[in-house]
């Protein structure tokens, strides 16, 4: 067992706080959260005030943020979760759009498309849904819960928000 903190200031108040539960909670379990700690930061002092080694600090770029964020050490526990495997393929499909991107025609090209359509919808159509695109198939029966899913923006950054309905995946985008 271990935590990973993440936070690129970590000053963050949530994330702070429920950081410094999970390492009591590992403590308190007989597991010494001073080895089973990591932080993934932008900010080492920051991270060493908490408590941590400077062996247990993953560095992330200051630059790195929002969606990019997953790429850097921030997607340390997403391979951790899915496995080496499976965060090597979401790399490399993340790759192959980066290069699609790059490389098709615009009336191809489905970031651009995406773009445009967004634009379309909310300036001239008056409509703030967005279009999110599953490209996995371990995600394929999101779809069947999900209605809608949005950036929601808060002082401190971004939160996915997810809205579920029991609803027929025919009446979902």
């Amino acid at each position: 067992t271990a935590v990973i903190g993440i936070s690129k200031t970590f000053t963050t108040l949530e994330t702070c706080v429920n950081f410094d539960e999970a390492r009591k909670w590992l403590d308190r379990n007989g597991v010494p959260s001073s080895e089973r700690s990591f932080a993934v930061t932008a900010d080492l002092e920051q991270a060493q005030k908490a408590g941590l080694p400077e062996e247990n600090i993953l560095k992330v770029d200051e630059g790195i943020g929002g969606r990019f964020s997953l790429w850097s050490a921030v997607g340390l526990p997403i391979m951790v979760a899915q496995g080496e495997a499976s965060f090597v393929d979401m790399l490399a499909g993340a790759e192959q759009m980066d290069k699609h991107f790059a490389t098709a025609p615009v009336a191809e090209n489905m970031p651009i498309l995406a773009a445009l359509t967004r634009i379309w919808n909310t300036c001239f159509l008056g409509r703030s849904g967005r279009r999110s695109f599953l490209m996995t198939t371990v995600l394929q029966n999101c779809r069947h819960g999900c209605s809608s899913l949005k950036w929601n923006p808060t002082a401190k950054g971004m939160t996915l928000m997810v809205t579920l309905l029991k609803l027929q995946p025919r009446h979902l985008c």
